[in-house]
């Protein structure tokens, strides 16, 4: 959970409930849910269970030999940037050296990666796609205030 719920301010939190002892638990929990629970009127935190949920869409959707979705490089963008508008898979594609390879699109972020194979065990993201996609993330984070 640590590696991508929540935003910057959350931070503290998260990372105290990681570092809890036993007996601290209950009470890091608490402040966790706390700080991350975007409509505290609720019973319940909706943002924790969207991730949760995208959490196993991607691990349904983007499995990979070594790996369960969510842990693959598509599962980072995914959880962090969510549902590309548009998919496209790339068979052979020449421009890729024969390789494979998935493009997918944001519209509202102006943003297209581009995945590779990586010699048949999953999908990574090209270096240029690399550079714009943390460019994107941080422009997300900051829009989000942290």
């Amino acid at each position: 959970m640590r590696r991508y719920f929540g935003t910057e301010r959350s931070r503290e939190a998260r990372e105290a409930l990681e570092q809890a002892t036993p007996r601290e638990r209950y009470h890091r929990w608490r402040e966790f849910w706390s700080e991350t629970d975007p409509d505290p009127a609720t019973p319940g935190n909706e943002a924790l269970y969207q991730y949760l949920n995208d959490v196993a869409a991607a691990n349904s959707r983007l499995p990979e030999a070594r790996m369960p979705g969510w842990l693959t490089e598509r599962g980072k963008v995914y959880l962090t940037m969510g549902q590309p508008d548009k998919i496209r898979e790339l068979r052979d594609d020449p421009t890729a050296g024969g390789q494979s390879l998935i493009r997918w699109q944001y519209r509202e972020d102006d943003l297209t990666l581009y995945f590779v194979t990586d010699g048949g065990f999953g999908y990574q993201l090209t270096p240029t796609s690399r550079l714009e996609y943390a460019e994107a993330l941080e422009r997300k984070r900051e829009a989000e205030g942290g």
